[in-house]
């Protein structure tokens, strides 16, 4: 790490060595001087980014259970939907920066929202709902929209001052960004360390605390924090299993046996239930293992 990305700081101290991925590619976990922003190091290319994301990140659902589990999730994120509808007009225009497969995007239209998804690595086979592109290239004018999501995105992206600022543009005068990511100032992260889930080495290139995602908010050009939380109903259950049981991951079920049985979704689910207090509890603290933000911009004209 030569220079902070988001504080531009020159130095940084060595907090975890020797993290390797399945393809035995090995780095680091640095924290900057000055801020306190977790990085990746080294870097890694867009050829080797590709490269994981085409073998391993997208692996098709297993049509058995997926709809079952679709189900489960949509009751896991009404917490977020009801937190968009009370910050966000009736109607309005929202943005899933990091769309994936397009489901939330579906959810949105069907809450009456105006809803389109965008996301480089999309594998959606609605392409008038989700577009294939970074949110640097998005084709919509500044001010089009009333919200833009960015749901566990930007602890990917290799400049997340820029790209955040690249979605604050395309907010309205007082539209909202809400943001969920890791919390590497969890108390599971103290626990767990290296094997912390959340870490997704190598996908993971930035890792955040309160503190670093206000100020990346505020850098960008958000003008005030109007809401923070540190509980995910979908996400925060599952990390202290899976940083005990990386195994049970559906990813990872699915690489080996091209499927996810059914028996073994049950109880990944009933290993999520009994980690629910855990992750209650660490929330209450303000030590979760997921930060949520949501920041408006400033109200009036355009900036």
């Amino acid at each position: 790490m030569v220079q902070c990305r988001l504080c531009r700081h020159p130095r940084s101290a060595l907090l975890l060595d020797s993290l390797r991925t399945g393809q035995t590619d090995t780095f680091a976990l640095r924290r900057c001087r000055n801020c306190g922003f977790v990085t990746l190091d080294p870097l890694p290319s867009g050829e080797m980014l590709r490269q994981y994301y085409d073998d391993d990140y997208w692996l098709p659902t297993d049509p058995t259970t997926d709809g079952i589990m679709a189900r489960f999730l949509m009751l896991r994120m009404a917490p977020v939907l009801r937190e968009i509808k009370r910050l966000v007009p009736a109607g309005g225009r929202i943005l899933d920066w990091g769309a994936g497969d397009g489901r939330l995007v579906h959810w949105l239209n069907a809450d009456g929202f105006d809803a389109v998804g965008i996301d480089p690595y999309s594998r959606s086979a609605d392409n008038d709902a989700v577009i294939a592109a970074a949110i640097e290239d998005a084709p919509f004018p500044s001010g089009s929209f009333d919200a833009v999501l960015a749901f566990h995105l930007i602890e990917h992206l290799p400049d997340p001052v820029e790209a955040v600022r690249a979605a604050v543009r395309l907010l309205k005068p007082g539209g909202v960004l809400f943001a969920e990511v890791p919390n590497i100032a969890s108390l599971e992260f103290r626990i767990f360390r290296s094997r912390w889930q959340p870490l997704e080495i190598p996908y993971h290139l930035n890792h955040f605390t309160p503190d670093t995602m206000v100020h990346l908010m505020t850098d960008a050009g958000a003008d005030r924090i109007v809401h923070m939380s540190f509980f995910s109903h979908r996400v925060s259950p599952s990390t202290p299993v899976l940083s005990v049981a990386p195994g049970l991951a559906p990813k990872e079920i699915r690489r080996r046996h091209r499927r996810y049985p059914l028996p073994l979704n049950f109880g990944y689910l009933i290993c999520q239930l009994v980690a629910y207090p855990m992750a209650a509890a660490g929330a209450v603290f303000r030590k979760g293992a997921v930060l949520r933000v949501a920041a408006k911009t400033r109200s009036g004209p355009s900036r």
